[in-house]
């Protein structure tokens, strides 16, 4: 600023901001000379040095910065004082400065604050949601967004993202850089200003994100009034609910760039003269004074003053009434659990009463249940207490909050306390955590804009409220591949792999030449991050990455975080995946191997591939004089075209000719290092070129594999030939290689180097083909293999049907076996090798059915015995386990299928129909536990359960609270160390119960049920067997540091099978009873089509010229121009083109100078005239401007 503020002239042709913000500068200067500036030490004594000596004091520093995360900021700072007068003088425009060679977008980028963590919660919480991002100018924050609100699997985490900016000119650029993400809306606004009277409806969002503009406001008050009148207005119901989240810079070193735009200097009217941001104390103020609450959360990026970022998270205040009384209901009122809850309570300012169990409760109260904390109350509950809980939930009309030990997750002790469904929350004890849970679902009050339910269910984890989530839907193939994806291990990462590098090794792989297995195919290549083991704090879920490894051809890819190295965002995963190898090897063999230094010489073999042109980027780099060998003419011009190298210094790869050419050129000294990668005599011929004291490093494979011979003679005059395998560095030195890797990309910013050259990029099921490319070696450069996002694309072979194969000489058990659904098991099971059953089941009574049944087994070879009784009596259980059958073949499965249904409205249902469809299931299953479990030998118990008991089923409270139990028994038993596993099952068409009831199917497919077929239950069933071991229950942290109290709990020993409709889960035709369940949310979402398509323009713009070019008269000509000038402003400002008529004066239209520079962008490559900027904005009607095109294309013409 000392220099530039001479060169500096401000008069009254000056725009106003320019004005302040020389005065700012001015400002800090004399706080410098008075040793005020925190961030410049004024015993440097910088005044008193000359211009070029601070000159090269600037670019020293610049330099160093270039290498660091500020280095756009950087970049951004010598643009625009290089060109400073210019810009006050009004010759150019800032923001022209900035948008050349994307400066702008990488530096907004660069200071956008990373909220994903927190966007991943509020999406966890509610994927429903409709986002505003205000001010979303370059899309540096929106690009954060979107991956933090995309899951693993591909799905948008929201309903809708409202893009807008104050000016129209960033949408294009946007629309073109999110043009791969869905449900993306884009629109004008002047946050400003009142958001109605601009087209907006009020309360339309549940999440506004405003990063780094608010401040770029007038008045920070009626900006946030704007906001907050935009934001949904209804009862907060989930943990976390409707926020305001705003990202703020506070560091003034951002004043050298952005003090050079006029939205900076626009708070002066509010008290915010010298800069626009303001302390995180005023924010509250203003905050608070806008409707908001107070912020929940302030965070800032760095210790002040050098933070760049404050994090500021706020919500609508809440309208809803606050909680007043609550009745406790339980058995023991002086117990801990009672106390505990007592005590939160009343901190919260409710009122309490305690309550025992069959008292009359007060009317009005909302109520607390602990009875499940002292005696799981429904487990083989009395006539009397069915009675009293059935009276509880029939005729009191206030809320229900159940707390249960752990049934669902973690260390299941009982699963008894599990039987509660869908009224009830299940929670392990912990009081606080209750309170909290009431605080924010305190209110019945729905989100009735998206008919979606609020979560009624939670489990507190040391302290922390959790809740349950679909993992889903799933073919057999999705169910196997993510029942064996492992949770990554401490020092690992997932990766969703979006392209992988292709490199000759893969070719010698796949011809079988080295190498063990096709699996190993792929050494390099770059995508998502999808999950962080423990241990690994450089990445985080969300993040881009190139990385080395092998078996790199994998849609979901496990890898060593110390082989991954993050990507810029300028690059793409083509770019990403062509990198690591190459450059790394290149790097290794020239640097650490050869030591290369700048005079030397250096012959590169096989030049234009991928590691010959890395190669030659760090040999010229390094000032070292380059000789190259090449196999076609066509490779030797790109060498001299693109890379600089003499023809003369280009020899043949294909023959030995290369020798006496370079001996020739160095006049018989040789070079003092060759990268090899020829084989056989040309291998040889390359050693014979390395000169004194040279080195030739070796790269190929063919001559390790063949133990081939090298002469001795060149090892006297001090030559050495060292070999150098990149996979062995992989495994062994696993941190030296990424920080080669590291360095090279550290090199490509610098600008130090070029990136690698993708010469042809091919779809993954287009591998053959590119393995036919580099057969021919015809291609120059990288080949990259582009990854499908979905799986399923590609083209794969079909899949054998899922078998399991039982033993001929074990016994297996079915419960209930000799209905529809078991005698197709128990056909299969004996298809699939089974020669020993015992059926369990009351209707073991012979007949033609039973009879034909048990004698169709026998013609298979299986030994057959009925036990008639019911599961229900522990003696028939006793009897169907210990028999004759088992003694001489060893019981080794048990499938339990007991069920019977008594559908009833749970007011009218009778505590003898409660019992008979309970008891099969939660009974029965307990004594068959009891009954095996001296059985050492156990392959298998299923449970066969129902959807009900995940999402209910109208009329089925006792069926429903059976099948919950199933779920958690199979959670008891793993933490039992026993085996267990559950199918919960939709609709069956083919067998069983409801195929037998033709009304009652076709009732269910009106709902919009899936109908399964039988193929469809063994296909699960295949899943729940081999499930069933305990080891395979994972737990696991959500996040991936020590320590995080967030947990993700997943049993691969349930299978849900059935939740699939026929019709969008949102189409009102939809009445399934699980469509308003937020646990499906996702699915509207996926099913809701966007209506975000771009406006149409004139179809003359693609061929403007073309058109213009048969008509003779100027009139004609200039309204032609005029029609696709209107066209094109349309499409700029978001507008139709009746409004905007040709006799309207520009400035009216909303055309700032981002417009302006985009219509000039546009004039220039449709008609091919050049404007300035100003000359478009100053231009009074948009008639004179299509004149003065055309007036101007006579000239160029």
């Amino acid at each position: 600023m000392l220099d530039h503020d001479k060169g500096i002239e401000t008069n009254g042709k000056t725009a106003e901001n320019l004005v302040k913000f020389s005065v700012w500068m001015q400002q800090q200067i004399e706080n410098y000379k008075q040793g005020t500036n925190k961030f410049v030490d004024k015993n440097k004594r910088l005044e008193e040095k000359s211009a070029e000596q601070r000159l090269e004091r600037i670019k020293e520093i610049m330099a160093i910065l270039s290498s660091s995360p500020y280095a756009i900021l950087a970049k951004a700072v010598d643009k625009l004082f290089s060109v400073a007068p210019a810009i006050f003088s009004g010759e150019t425009h800032p923001l022209h400065i900035l948008m050349e060679d994307n400066v702008l977008a990488e530096f907004y980028d660069a200071i956008s604050m990373d909220s994903a963590d927190l966007l991943k919660l509020c999406a966890n919480t509610n994927p429903h949601m409709r986002i505003l991002e205000v001010g979303a100018g370059t899309g540096g924050t929106t690009a954060r967004v979107l991956r933090a609100l995309t899951s693993s699997y591909g799905e948008c985490l929201y309903r809708v993202y409202t893009y807008i900016d104050v000016s129209a000119g960033f949408i294009p650029a946007a629309k073109q850089r999110f043009a791969s993400h869905e449900k993306i809306e884009y629109a004008v606004l002047d946050v400003a200003a009142d958001p109605a009277q601009q087209g907006f409806q009020p309360g339309s969002y549940d999440l506004i994100i405003a990063a780094n503009v608010i401040h770029a406001t007038t008045y920070l008050n009626e900006t946030l009034e704007n906001m907050h009148v935009m934001v949904f207005n209804y009862v907060m119901v989930s943990i976390l609910h409707i926020r305001l989240l705003h990202l703020q810079n506070m560091n003034g070193n951002l004043n050298l760039v952005q003090g050079f735009l006029h939205g900076w200097w626009l708070g002066a009217q509010d008290n915010r003269v010298d800069q626009p941001y303001v302390s995180p104390e005023r924010w509250t103020k203003e905050l608070l004074h806008a409707g908001f609450s107070k912020p929940e959360v302030i965070v800032l990026d760095d210790s002040a003053p050098y933070h760049v970022n404050t994090g500021i998270l706020v919500s609508r205040e809440s309208r809803h009434a606050s909680l007043l009384a609550v009745s406790v209901l339980c058995y023991s009122p002086n117990s801990l659990y009672v106390s505990e809850m007592h005590q939160c309570l009343e901190s919260l300012d409710v009122a309490v009463n305690i309550c025992h169990f069959r008292q009359e409760l007060p009317a009005h109260n909302d109520i607390i249940s602990l009875l499940d904390l002292e005696v799981p109350v429904l487990h083989e509950m009395t006539e009397e207490t069915f009675d009293t809980i059935k009276e509880y939930l029939s005729s009191h009309k206030a809320k229900i909050l159940g707390v249960t030990p752990a049934s669902q997750v973690g260390d299941v002790k009982d699963p008894r306390a599990a039987m509660w469904t869908r009224q009830r929350h299940r929670a392990v004890a912990a009081a606080s955590a209750v309170g909290r849970i009431l605080q924010h679902a305190g209110s019945e009050q729905l989100n009735n804009r998206e008919s979606i339910d609020p979560d009624y269910e939670y489990a507190i984890i040391k302290g922390e409220a959790h809740h349950h989530e679909d993992a889903g839907p799933a073919t057999y193939d999705d169910l196997e591949q993510r029942w064996k994806q492992p949770f990554p291990a401490e020092g690992d990462i997932v990766v969703e792999t979006r392209a992988v590098g292709l490199n000759f090794r893969d070719f010698l792989i796949a011809l079988g030449i080295i190498g063990n297995s096709p699996s190993e195919m792929g050494f390099e290549g770059s995508g998502v991050v999808r999950a962080v083991g423990p241990g690994v704090f450089r990445f985080s879920v969300g993040g881009d990455v190139m990385y080395l490894g092998s078996g790199c051809f994998k849609t979901i890819h496990t890898v060593n975080a110390a082989l991954c190295v993050k990507m810029d965002d300028s690059m793409s995963f083509e770019q990403g995946a062509a990198l690591p190898c190459v450059y790394t090897t290149a790097l290794m063999a020239l640097v650490d191997k050869a030591d290369l230094k700048c005079g030397q010489s250096v012959l590169i073999h096989a030049a234009c591939g991928g590691v010959g042109l890395a190669a030659i980027q760090i040999a010229k780099m390094l000032g070292a004089q380059i000789y190259c060998t090449v196999g076609s003419d066509v490779k030797r011009n790109h060498l001299a075209a693109n890379y600089g190298i003499p023809p003369s210094h280009i020899f043949n790869s294909r023959d030995s000719s290369f020798l006496p050419n370079v001996l020739r050129a160095t006049d018989g000294r040789g070079v003092d290092v060759v990268l090899n990668s020829l084989s056989g005599d040309l291998l040889q011929a390359s050693w014979q070129c390395v000169a004194e004291f040279g080195i030739m490093v070796e790269i190929g494979k063919r001559d390790f594999q063949r133990r081939a011979m090298l002469a001795m003679a060149p090892f006297e005059a001090n030559r050495t030939f060292t070999g150098l395998e990149l996979r062995l560095v992989l495994q062994a030195r696993p941190h030296k290689a990424a920080a080669l890797l590291e360095r090279c990309v550290g090199w490509i910013r610098e600008g130090r180097i070029r990136g690698p050259t993708v010469s042809n990029t091919f779809e993954a099921v287009q591998v053959q083909d590119a393995l036919r490319m580099m057969q021919t070696a015809r291609h120059i450069g990288k080949m990259v293999v582009r990854m499908p996002r979905d799986a399923r694309e590609l083209d794969r072979p079909t899949m054998p049907t899922p078998s399991f194969q039982f033993r001929s000489d074990r016994t297996y058990l079915l419960v209930g076996g000799l209905g529809g659904l078991g005698r197709a098991l128990a056909t299969w099971m004996v298809e699939k090798g089974a020669r020993s059953l015992v059926f369990l089941s009351r209707s073991c009574q012979k007949g033609p059915q039973t009879d034909g049944f048990v004698k169709e087994l026998h013609s298979q070879g299986c030994q057959v015995l009925l036990v008639k009784g019911s599961v229900s009596n522990k003696a028939d259980v006793q009897r169907a386990v210990d028999n004759e059958v088992t003694a001489s073949r060893a019981l080794a499965g048990v499938i339990n299928l007991a069920m019977v249904l008594r559908d009833v409205a749970f007011a009218d249902m009778s505590f003898a129909d409660w019992n008979t469809a309970v008891e099969p299931r939660v009974r029965g299953t307990w004594h068959l536990h009891e009954a095996i479990s001296d059985i050492n030998e156990l392959e298998f118990f299923v449970l066969l359960s129902s959807c009900s008991g995940i999402v209910g089923q109208w009329g089925q409270a006792n069926y429903a609270a059976a099948n919950t139990f199933l779920d958690a028994f199979v959670h008891f038993r793993h933490g039992q160390g026993l085996v267990a596993s559950v199918i919960d099952l939709g609709v069956m068409g083919d067998v069983g119960f409801a195929s037998q009831n033709h009304d009652l199917l076709e009732n269910l497919g009106r709902m919009g049920m899936r109908i399964l077929r039988e193929q469809n239950l063994l296909d699960a069933l295949v899943l729940a067997l081999r499930a069933s071991q305990p080891t395979q229950v994972a737990t696991g942290q959500l996040g991936s540091q020590p320590g995080d109290a967030c947990m993700t709990y997943r049993s691969p020993g349930q299978v849900l099978l059935g939740l699939n409709t026929t019709v969008p889960i949102s189409s009102p035709l939809s009445r399934v009873p699980w469509r308003r369940d937020a646990r499906m949310s996702i699915y509207h979402n996926l099913e809701v089509l966007s209506n975000t398509g771009g406006k149409q323009t004139c179809p003359l713009r693609d061929s403007l010229r073309a058109t213009l070019a048969p008509l003779t008269n100027n009139a004609d000509r200039t309204a032609t121009i005029a029609c696709a000038l209107t066209a094109a402003l349309a499409n700029f400002l978001i507008k139709d083109e009746n409004d905007i008529p040709l006799d309207r004066p520009l400035e009216n239209l909303g055309i700032d100078s981002l417009v302006a520079m985009e219509v000039r962008n546009w004039i220039r490559q449709q008609i091919g005239v050049e404007l300035s900027t100003i000359s478009i904005v100053q231009s009074p009607l948009l008639f004179h401007l299509a004149e003065d095109i055309r007036l101007r294309m006579g000239k160029t013409s």
